[in-house]
């Protein structure tokens, strides 16, 4: 994943700059280490950090941002901006009954209060639950294919 890379499977017009999102897996891009950057978007004004990895498992993308700029800051600076959020995206694959294996998706954010909350309750968990669910049915689309 990465908007420098095979996308985020959501809507690659909001998310990947137009650019439709990988439909197989590229080679070079299954190197990933924690602390890696993952672009947000193609431009790399805006990163993820590899926050942890376990191979065939599980993946957490951890991001800074201000707001209301949205730009991304490294959480070894001092200070941090005020108002921002650090949150953090995990992918879990996890076994399931017939050999299958489900993909469970956790996001965790955290700010000062006063700033945040409006901001989640309006604008970001809205738009990540309309990015998340269209990223579900994306990958969804693309494993089934291979099956």
């Amino acid at each position: 994943m990465g908007g420098d890379r095979a996308g985020w499977y959501s809507w690659d017009r909001l998310d990947h700059g137009g650019e439709p999102s990988a439909d197989r897996i590229v080679p070079e891009w299954q190197n990933l280490v924690e602390g890696q950057r993952l672009n947000s978007l193609p431009n790399g004004q805006n990163w993820m950090t590899v926050a942890a990895l376990e191979l065939n498992r599980t993946l957490v993308l951890r991001s800074n941002y201000e707001l209301p700029s949205g730009r991304t800051f490294d959480p070894r600076s001092a200070p941090w901006p005020r108002p921002y959020v650090d949150a953090i995206w995990g992918f879990h694959l996890r076994a399931a009954p017939g050999g299958r294996t489900r993909l469970v998706v956790r996001k965790r954010g955290r700010g000062p209060r006063p700033f945040t909350w409006p901001f989640d309750l309006l604008l970001g968990d809205p738009l990540h639950f309309i990015m998340q669910t269209r990223q579900f049915h994306n990958l969804r689309t693309r494993v089934s294919a291979k099956a």
